[in-house]
């Protein structure tokens, strides 16, 4: 009989509530849960999309029949508006009008505001490079993307609603009803930004038009869509995911994915280039390593960085494969606060699930054969 140790059965609710999730971490607006994890399908995560590069102007058209080669430079890929992931509690339909849409500020302010669309865009427009990352994403999963925004910072709008000194808290409200709350030293952080425009176009309405929230550092589920209520709160709040247990600071945590090879690839080549994506929080990627005998030995990929630290890195390592035989390919990133992705001995997609994010370095199985 197996010990069910209080560790496993806490990793057992883990995994039951990420099932949960992945639902709302669909890759569309109507994508159902999939079923849950066997041990071969555990075992052969599907491999990710190649992204592509694109320019703005080209984001919503179909990706070019040439994919760019990971870590080859001279920037990051950029995910087209119609391949980036989606997350929501509900299915909609009824999208929201910008013609006809408001946000309330209100709360603990002295000036409560309700402003449109319109009101928004004479603030000071900030255009960024962002990354978002759902925190049920598994080990090498496809609940990332990365893309262009434009807004405005959320602390120019809380300055004109004057946040009073007993709020400790800004709380965001969602058309579906979902909520989140983050701490007014985040609502005043600089890079903490409202958003209306998506690659170069109008938020589509999958993606929370006509606006929603970015925050540094932080998973999917802290950044909301449809946003119609911002309020200024004097006593903390558990959001949708938080009152179900996920984490409340929702912090991303160093992470990477294996783009190629896929996992039980057949390698021919004598030369093949291993590469993939690497994010973290805010405070940065140090470094990617790659080992290619099952974590034996560690060789140093080359970094393609994206502007700053709020956009993935895309990494390159050419492998001189060996003459024949099984390989293991394994990819850790460590970030710039020495946190490193910890490696196991399986591939499990959920290796030590917990309510935080997966962060287990993803190991790739293959074939050479020359």
């Amino acid at each position: 009989m197996t010990h069910l140790t209080r560790r496993r059965a806490l990793r057992l609710a883990a995994l039951s509530t990420i099932a949960a999730a992945a639902a709302a971490c669909g890759l569309g607006p109507s994508a159902a849960a999939p079923p849950p994890a066997t041990p071969q399908a555990a075992g052969a995560p599907a491999p990710l999309p190649r992204p592509t590069t694109t320019t703005g102007a080209e984001a919503g058209a179909p990706p070019p029949p040439t994919i760019k080669a990971l870590g080859q430079g001279p920037t990051v890929s950029i995910t087209p508006n119609s391949d980036f992931y989606t997350v929501a509690i509900t299915t909609r339909s009824n999208w929201l009008k910008a013609e006809t849409w408001k946000l309330t500020v209100s709360g603990k302010v002295d000036h409560p505001l309700s402003l449109t669309l319109d009101d928004l865009k004479k603030l000071p427009i900030v255009e960024q490079m962002r990354t978002l990352e759902c925190i049920s994403n598994p080990v090498g999963g496809n609940l990332i993307s990365n893309t262009m925004w434009k807004g405005v910072r959320l602390a120019d709008v809380l300055q004109q609603a004057g946040v009073q000194s007993t709020a400790v808290e800004i709380k965001l409200t969602s058309a579906d009803g979902y909520s989140t709350a983050i701490p007014l030293a985040l609502a005043d952080h600089p890079d903490s930004l409202l958003v209306f425009e998506m690659n170069g176009v109008p938020l589509p309405d999958d993606h929370g038009a006509p606006l929603r929230a970015l925050f540094p550092g932080r998973y999917g589920m802290k950044q909301p869509k449809w946003i119609v209520t911002i309020e200024a709160i004097a006593q903390p709040y558990l959001g949708h995911w938080e009152r179900q247990g996920w984490s409340n600071d929702a912090i991303v945590k160093v992470n990477s994915q294996v783009r190629t090879p896929d996992d039980g690839e057949v390698i021919t080549a004598a030369s093949y280039p291993v590469s993939g994506t690497v994010f973290s929080s805010d405070v940065g990627v140090a470094r990617l390593e790659v080992s290619t005998d099952g974590g034996k030995t560690w060789q140093e990929a080359g970094l393609v960085r994206g502007p700053t630290p709020l956009a993935w890195s895309e990494w390159r390592y050419d492998w001189l494969t060996p003459p024949s035989g099984s390989a293991a390919v394994i990819a850790r990133a460590t970030d710039n606060d020495g946190n490193q992705q910890p490696v196991g001995t399986t591939r499990l997609l959920l290796p030590d699930a917990g309510l935080d994010g997966v962060w287990a370095a993803q190991r790739v199985a293959v074939t050479i054969k020359k």
